[in-house]
C-alpha cells in the first residue's frame, strides 16, 4: 500500500524509509526506475531483485512493513514459507505495472527463464533471451506503438544470468511491446547489449522518436580501447521501421543454412543451432562456435567472410 510521508517535516524527509516502514508500507526487492506510458497513463516500475532478501524483509517486517501479496504466493509456490525465509531467492527481478485507475500493483513480466543451478547452462544450451535484474526503464513510441525499453544491471552471474564461464556480468539493453497482454521473456526484443562488466544506466528516445539515446558505465578496466570506457550511444532509424520489423527473424522451409541479416552489424540469426567457422577473404580462420543460433560479429572488421558450418556448407557473410 502507499504510504503518504509528511513532506513539510524535514526530519520526516531525511528518514522517510523509517517513517514509511513504521505506518506500514509495502516492501519490494530493490525499486529502481518508473516510466509512464502516455498513450494509457499506466505506470511502470522495476523491481531489480538481489539474491537473498530475506532477513533484510524481516528485520522491516518487525518494525510494521508489510509484503506484497505476491512475494507471500511466491514464497508459498516455492516451499520457501515466507518472504522473510532465509530461503527466499529473487535472482532475476521483474518489472510491476501500476495502474492509477484502480490503485492496484501487478507484475507485468518476471525476470528469467529460472534456473535452478548455481552453475549455469554452457553458452551453446543457453537461453535465447533471458532477463536478469532489470534496472532503468522508459517508454517509447516505435510505428505508434508504446514499448517499454528496459536496461539490465545484473547482480550476478550465477543461476543462469549468464552462460557459464563468462568472467564478467553482460548487460543487455531490451524492448517489449506493451500491447501484449502477458509478455514473458520469449517477447522480448534485443536491440543491443553493452561490454563486458558495464551496466545499461539508462536509455532515452529523441523527442522525434528517431533515435535512442544509451548510457553504459563502468565496464571491466580489462576490456580492449575502447571498450574499456564508459560511453553514451545513440541508435538511430526507429522512424523507419514498422512494428512487424522488430520481429524474431522468419525463415523459410530449406534444409540448408540460412542467415539473416545480411550485411551485418551485430548479431548474425540461424535458421537452426548449427557448429560453424568464421574466415577472412584469405582463408583464415577467425572463430569457432558450438552449437549456436546467432552470433555476434561486431568485433570484427567491416568486410566480406565466410561462414562454414559442420557439415561443410559454406556462406558469405558482409559485416558493415
Amino acid at each position: 500500500r502507499w504510504i503518504e510521508i509528511d513532506n513539510s517535516d524535514p526530519e520526516k524527509m531525511l528518514n522517510f524509509k523509517e517513517q514509511a516502514v513504521a505506518a506500514g508500507a509495502t516492501m519490494y526487492n530493490r525499486i529502481e526506475w518508473v516510466a509512464v506510458d502516455p498513450a494509457t497513463g499506466l505506470i511502470y516500475w522495476t523491481e531489480t531483485g538481489r539474491d537473498a532478501p530475506g532477513s533484510a524483509w524481516a528485520d522491516e517486517e518487525a518494525a510494521g512493513a508489510t509484503h506484497d501479496p505476491y512475494h507471500i504466493q511466491r514464497a508459498i509456490d516455492k516451499g520457501w514459507g515466507t518472504p522473510n525465509s532465509s530461503d527466499y531467492r529473487d535472482y532475476y527481478g521483474r518489472i510491476w505495472v501500476y495502474d492509477p485507475a484502480t490503485n492496484y500493483n501487478t507484475v507485468l513480466i518476471e525476470g528469467g527463464p529460472d534456473w535452478d543451478e548455481e552453475t549455469s547452462p554452457a553458452e551453446a544450451d543457453y537461453f535465447s533471451k533471458h532477463l536478469s535484474n532489470p534496472d532503468g526503464l522508459n517508454v517509447m513510441s516505435i510505428d505508434g506503438q508504446s514499448f517499454l525499453v528496459i536496461c539490465e544491471d545484473l547482480n550476478g552471474r550465477s543461476y543462469g544470468r549468464v552462460p557459464a564461464g563468462v568472467s564478467n556480468n553482460t548487460c543487455e539493453l531490451w524492448l517489449l511491446d506493451l500491447s501484449i497482454e502477458t509478455p514473458t521473456a520469449d517477447d522480448l526484443i534485443r536491440i543491443s547489449a553493452v561490454p563486458a562488466g558495464a551496466e545499461v544506466t539508462g536509455a532515452i528516445a529523441t523527442s522525434d522518436g528517431k533515435s535512442l539515446l544509451v548510457n553504459s558505465q563502468h565496464p571491466s578496466s580489462s576490456n580492449p580501447f575502447p571498450f574499456n570506457h564508459s560511453l553514451t550511444y545513440a541508435i538511430h532509424g526507429f522512424d523507419q521501421i514498422t512494428v512487424t520489423d522488430l520481429d524474431d527473424p522468419q525463415f523459410g522451409e530449406s534444409e540448408g543454412l540460412e542467415l539473416f541479416p545480411n550485411p551485418a552489424t551485430r548479431t548474425v540469426y540461424f535458421n537452426r543451432a548449427t557448429d560453424l567457422a568464421i574466415y577472412n577473404a584469405q582463408g583464415q580462420r577467425l572463430k569457432v562456435f558450438r552449437n549456436v543460433t546467432q552470433v555476434d560479429v561486431s568485433g570484427l572488421p567491416a568486410g566480406a567472410y565466410f561462414l562454414q558450418s559442420a557439415d561443410g556448407e559454406t556462406k558469405k557473410l558482409v559485416v558493415k
